[in-house]
């Protein structure tokens, strides 16, 4: 009985000593190639090396092991289970962490189903010609582009309002796409059916706490519009104020979502493996499109815009002649947005109403085009889209502007540039417009900067100078910024796409009037450049009076700096790698060098080893030269694994 128990008793502690010990060597194989030790990967690890060294005791020595083979074996186990470990982080680099996983397979399903839908869409409409060449040497006319442009506007509607949104922001990139593209895209529209009535009840009752009926004296079932985000329903409050009451569209945000993540994972390639992508920052502007959407999803953040520029439009302006809706500000959530109903016919169908001779079509437009230029002249925070769907006019002679999902924002620095840079054209200064322009936009370190001055020169002349100013200035402005390799940073994007659309709204409200002209006269009718001129000027004075303290005490340091040059006991001291950054950095790369070069020195050594005839026998098959070659392979194959996880892990 006894002798079982003693059995059994070795057995438990030998099984715990083998666990312990591949546990060991899977903890020091992770060690070794500089990896955190997690535990289901330990776990796995030591299996794998449990595995490999009994499979290689079969091949090596199947009936036993001498004391010089167990240090072969170790060393190939060691050698397997730390090929396993650098596959597994090659693949899934954060570690096998069900839950992460099982949603990382629920979202790959889901774009797997949307790419199938798109590329549905895409063989539909015939989208492979835009990557294929029309003829050996050749180039598309102008009417092929269209047609091309024509098919990717009408695939794009197609695919729902991720598509439409972005299609809405390539036609204000002038400096991507050709003319005819950015035409064809300026026509997308989202209009779409309107949702079932008894879905948007269900929102309107989640989010206002209260049944519609409840909560408003009267409401329209019927949506006065719907568009691919929301629908807009006509209702009263109980107070008798009639208001517009914005309901996102159910279910949209999985939708987006998912397609977001594809123009994520796109963008990224275009920037990983094209030269365009990376030029013009493709993941830069993915990021920057999606927290756009992100942002007009949530109707608590429209809500917030339309009060920040209704309080400054109301501050500048007793009685504004353009004026955003008030907002209900109690009853709005994410998904329902309550703000004032404003009475007025949109200027793209107002046609009748502008015939009117008791109203002036040209005070109309001036007064838009002063609204618009205030905003992203003076406050910062302008209104994106000003299109004529946007632009109301009203019963008493006023202009409503609606939807404020997307603004557009300007840093003061980004303000004053473009300040500049409209007076340097006005003053016809080339030099000054290039400095303006380049302050505006993203540089490269080798722009040929006169050039570009000279080219800008030639722009303000045709353009202005002879008095052609007009929309076509942007689409060439935009040619000379691709054409110089200079990218436009979103927000720069957004205010020349809000000037193109408002030019084209102000277009309808009189054929006649020029926004460039208009807004060179606006800005000297409101004194901006005086206005920067004072700001520079206070801020000047104050750099001056925190500069004095070190003005007393600069006679004195010249004084110093003279009498060490007279006496040659002049000396300038540079420390390098003065940041702690910096050195970490420069011993990251000596390591990783130094691991190179012993991996290839040991694997040279164990190849000569390995190749050697005679020497001790250490065993019947294996001798001295043998033994050290094997075991100094092991060290070499060690050694490169750990400097190929430090690359990896490196570019991730």
């Amino acid at each position: 009985m006894m002798t079982i128990v003693a059995q059994i008793g070795l057995f438990v502690i030998g099984d715990i000593v083998f666990v312990v010990f591949y546990t060991a060597l899977a903890i020091g194989a992770r060690r070794l190639l500089g990896l955190r030790v997690r535990p289901l990967r330990t776990v796995v690890a030591a299996t794998v090396g449990w595995v490999s060294s009994v499979v290689f005791v079969g091949l090596f020595s199947p009936s036993g092991l001498s004391p010089a083979m167990i240090s072969i074996v170790l060393g190939l186990s060691l050698f397997t289970t730390m090929i396993f470990l650098v596959v597994a982080e090659i693949l899934m680099p954060h570690g096998l962490r069900p839950l992460i996983w099982s949603r990382d397979m629920r979202g790959r399903f889901a774009r797997i189903r949307r790419y199938h839908q798109v590329g549905a869409i895409i063989m539909r409409h015939r989208l492979s010609r835009l990557f294929i060449p029309l003829r050996a040497g050749g180039a598309a006319t102008a009417g092929q582009r269209r047609a091309r442009a024509a098919s990717l506007r009408a695939a794009l509607e197609e695919c729902g309002v991720t598509s439409v949104k972005l299609g809405q922001t390539l036609s204000a990139r002038h400096d991507l796409l050709p003319y005819e593209y950015i035409e064809e895209l300026s026509k997308l529209h989202d209009n779409v059916p309107p949702s079932d009535w008894e879905d948007v009840r269900i929102i309107l009752t989640e989010d206002l706490g209260a049944p519609p009926e409840v909560i408003f004296a009267e409401f329209e079932q019927k949506p006065i519009a719907a568009a691919s985000i929301a629908q807009v329903h006509r209702a009263t409050l109980q107070s008798g104020t009639k208001v517009a009451v914005k309901v996102r569209r159910p279910g949209i945000v999985g939708t987006v979502e998912d397609d977001l993540s594809i123009v994520g994972r796109l963008a990224k390639t275009l920037e990983a493996r094209t030269d365009w992508g990376k030029r013009v920052g493709a993941v830069a502007l993915a990021e920057g499109f999606s927290a756009a959407l992100r942002e007009e999803l949530d109707f608590r953040t429209e809500a917030r815009n339309i009060v920040t520029i209704s309080t400054a439009v109301r501050a500048r302006h007793r009685r504004p002649r353009v004026r955003p809706p008030l907002v209900v500000e109690s009853f709005c959530t994410d998904r329902v947005l309550v703000m004032e109903f404003l009475e007025g016919v949109p200027v793209g169908s107002a046609t009748g109403v502008l015939s009117d001779p008791g109203l002036d079509r040209r005070e109309l437009a001036a007064d838009l085009m002063t609204c618009v230029l205030e905003q992203i002249l003076l406050d910062g925070t302008f209104h994106c889209d000003p299109h004529p769907g946007n632009v109301l006019v009203m019963p008493d002679g006023s202009l409503g502007l609606l939807d404020y999902g997307v603004v557009g924002r300007l840093d003061p620095v980004m303000q004053e540039s473009v300040q500049q840079l409209l007076f340097a054209i006005d003053r016809n200064d080339r030099a000054g417009a290039t400095d303006a322009l380049l302050e505006i936009l993203e540089q490269t370190d080798d722009i040929d900067k006169q050039r570009l001055e000279r080219t800008i020169g030639q722009f303000i002349t045709r353009h202005v100078a002879l008095g052609n100013a007009g929309l076509d200035m942007i689409t060439e402005l935009m040619r000379v910024v691709t054409g110089y390799g200079l990218t436009v940073p979103p927000e720069a994007a957004a205010m020349f796409r809000t000037l193109a659309t408002l030019q084209g709204t102000l277009n309808r409200l009189d054929p006649s009037f020029d926004l460039f002209e208009e807004s060179r006269a606006f800005a000297s009718h409101q004194h901006v450049r005086f206005r920067a001129f004072v700001d520079a000027a206070h801020g000047a004075g104050d750099d001056m009076m925190a500069f004095l303290p070190s003005l007393r005490r600069l006679p004195r340091r010249l004084d110093r700096i003279t009498a060490a040059l007279e006496q040659g006991q002049f000396r300038v001291s540079v420390s390098l790698f003065a940041h702690e950054r910096d050195r970490r950095h420069i011993t990251s790369l000596v390591h990783q060098a130094l691991l190179a070069f012993l991996a290839a020195a040991t694997g040279v050594i164990a190849a000569m080893l390995l190749g050697k005839e005679g020497g001790p026998q250490v065993t019947e098959e294996i001798s001295l030269f043998s033994f050290f070659g094997y075991n100094l392979l092991i060290v070499s194959v060690v050694l490169m694994l750990r400097t190929l996880v430090k690359i990896f892990r490196r570019e991730s």
